[in-house]
């Protein structure tokens, strides 16, 4: 076996010889035990080390504020985004069509007129290429706080932490330069991912509306709310 002194097996491992005197019974159930406990703590072995590779994948990554060079690489993220995500919830003929423009066009605006609330943030790569953005705007609502009105991760960078990570250091800037400590967002009711994405840092459903996103077609979106940045999870 590969335990050590530290990794010693469980009560119901000990004596795994004496089991064996009580017959062919004991040796297959010695045996489960063994292989049940066996997979735990390699489960456990690997999930630490693919979170520590994770960490130090992400320490690589650079976050930093957006200019309006960034413009075009924050519209195609955006777009890219849009299209895996809400297939099933913006229209077609936008998604295939005239959202690449539509895109551009908001965040060209955006970066060069943006107003003194607003907080655009953009993750960049070892090799210096855009992998996800963020959006934000400083005590945007009386009731409800700041807001983070996009959050978009390049399809084929998710999974590795980046969004956890952009989400928290947006929430951190939102909230020192906020007079209040709420935080909150939209997010398509459809888009089962996302909203586990935030229940899961700490983020609760407060309410339901429509989009006014016009390819949407009115589709149901949901407010989710942190009271403080001490609650995201």
């Amino acid at each position: 076996m590969w335990w050590t002194a530290a990794t010693a097996p469980p009560d119901d491992l000990k004596g795994v010889d004496e089991k064996r005197d009580g017959g062919r019974r004991g040796v297959i159930a010695a045996a489960a035990n063994a292989t049940q406990f066996g997979r735990r703590w390699s489960g456990k072995i690997l999930s630490a080390w693919f979170s520590r590779m994770r960490r130090h994948h992400l320490d690589d990554f650079v976050i930093r504020p957006a200019t309006e060079a960034d413009a075009a690489s924050i519209a195609e993220i955006h777009t890219a985004s849009w299209r895996d995500a809400y297939a099933h919830i913006l229209a077609p003929d936008f998604l295939s069509g005239s959202i690449e423009t539509d895109r551009l066009a908001v965040w060209s605006q955006r970066l060069r007129d943006g107003s003194p609330t607003q907080l655009v943030n953009v993750v960049l790569s070892p090799a210096g290429q855009a992998q996800a953005f963020v959006c934000g705007y400083c005590d945007f609502d009386p009731v409800w706080g700041s807001l983070v009105d996009n959050l978009h991760v390049r399809p084929d960078a998710r999974g590795r932490g980046i969004g956890d990570r952009l989400f928290r250091a947006v929430a951190g800037e939102l909230s020192a330069k906020a007079s209040g400590s709420g935080l909150h967002l939209w997010v398509f009711e459809a888009n089962v991912a996302g909203l586990r994405f935030y229940e899961r840092l700490g983020g609760r459903v407060v309410e339901s509306a429509r989009s006014e996103i016009p390819a949407a077609g009115g589709k149901a979106v949901l407010r989710v709310h942190w009271p403080t940045i001490v609650q995201i999870g």
